[in-house]
């Protein structure tokens, strides 16, 4: 495994959560799958992919409304979730993120910014192991701009008490790259690292 390469200026590093420092990004579909199953609704791969990062009750407003179901989008979403956080105890840490997180421990300062909702959040960081080892833990509930806004990364970095150009992001989606960029931080796609 290549190990991911920070430059020395960083003092901070802001994973992603879903589909960065922890491989649930099946699980959530499958949960999409099995919650519009019942009114015979499908819920395009293309479609899932292109909302990473945005939280679900949002996701599934957008979907109804876009593909014109007739069933609550809100409700949906919350069923979705639901169904998700049953699957969570099964979440297993990305390697290559891991071993970053593990090697900065103590040296750089480590937080999450997440699309999820604060709940799945934690659930997940304890599946994984990861709970204790971080500075700050961002999600949905706490901003009101959710990516590409920049608002969850910005919000990581005041925690941890650093500026933007100090902190890099490690993510896995476009809105995640976009709202780095926008924070005024590099990133890494660490879909090249897995």
């Amino acid at each position: 495994m290549i190990m991911i390469q920070i430059p020395e200026h960083i003092k901070g590093i802001i994973f992603d959560l879903d589909g960065t420092l922890a491989d649930t990004m099946s699980l959530h579909y499958k949960a999409c799958q099995l919650v519009c199953e019942p009114y015979g609704i499908e819920f395009p791969y293309e479609y899932f992919i292109a909302k990473a990062g945005i939280p679900t009750l949002k996701v599934f407003e957008m979907f109804v409304k876009e593909y014109k179901h007739s069933v609550n989008g809100l409700k949906l979403g919350e069923k979705k979730e639901r169904i998700f956080q049953s699957l969570i105890p099964t979440v297993k840490a990305i390697p290559a993120s891991e071993q970053l997180l593990l090697a900065n421990l103590g040296k750089r300062k480590i937080a999450v910014g997440s699309g999820g909702d604060r709940e799945s959040v934690i659930a997940t960081l304890q599946a994984i192991g990861h709970i204790k080892n971080l500075d700050s833990i961002v999600s949905a509930d706490e901003v009101d701009l959710h990516k590409p806004h920049p608002d969850t990364f910005l919000k990581c970095a005041e925690e941890m008490n650093l500026s933007p150009n100090e902190c890099i992001v490690l993510e896995d989606a476009q809105l995640g790259f976009e709202a780095a960029i926008s924070a005024g931080m590099k990133y890494i796609n660490i879909n090249l690292y897995v």
